[in-house]
């Protein structure tokens, strides 16, 4: 696979932060699968729904649940679940085909490199001799000049950093 262009600033989430994140992420979902509820649009709402299954597959005590139950209860049944065996039923069928049609073509969630191997790859590519920076400065170099916006789209590898003695 040929490095094209990079894009990535600011660095992978804290825990913490992931996790305030991904709570805001659900709240915009649900309103947002209700608004296409309301407008008639099924077909956005049930993907909406998907993305929040797969956000918050399990029932959290004392959290936010963000699953619309009149959406799931009419995807149950225009596919024909009824009764239903639960309420996510025709939710969770059309997330299982979407990530075993992804997982056929090789996407799975242990596919998605972490932001350190795409450094690593770029600092794989470019090549220094002995009188030249460690590897260690190249890295941080890099890191900094991207999460300051430096670089982005269309650059190569070897456009990402230059040593000059």
């Amino acid at each position: 696979m040929k490095l094209t262009g990079l894009i990535h600033q600011g660095g992978p989430f804290t825990e913490d932060v992931l996790q305030r994140a991904q709570d805001r992420l659900k709240e915009l979902i649900w309103r947002i699968a209700i608004h296409h509820v309301i407008k008639g649009d099924l077909a956005s709402a049930a993907i909406h729904a998907m993305a929040l299954r797969h956000l918050s597959p399990e029932y959290e005590a004392g959290k936010f649940n963000p699953h619309y139950s009149p959406l799931h209860a009419k995807l149950n049944e225009l596919f024909g679940m009824e009764p239903p065996s639960y309420s996510y039923q025709a939710c969770d069928s059309l997330l299982k085909m979407v990530k075993d049609e992804l997982a056929g073509h090789g996407v799975t969630d242990s596919t998605v490199p972490s932001p350190g191997s795409e450094l690593d790859s770029i600092s794989r590519s470019l090549s220094f001799s002995s009188t030249e920076p460690s590897r260690t400065h190249i890295m941080i170099k890099i890191g900094s000049e991207l999460r300051n916006g430096r670089y982005g789209v269309g650059r190569r590898p070897d456009e990402l950093y230059s040593w000059h003695p």
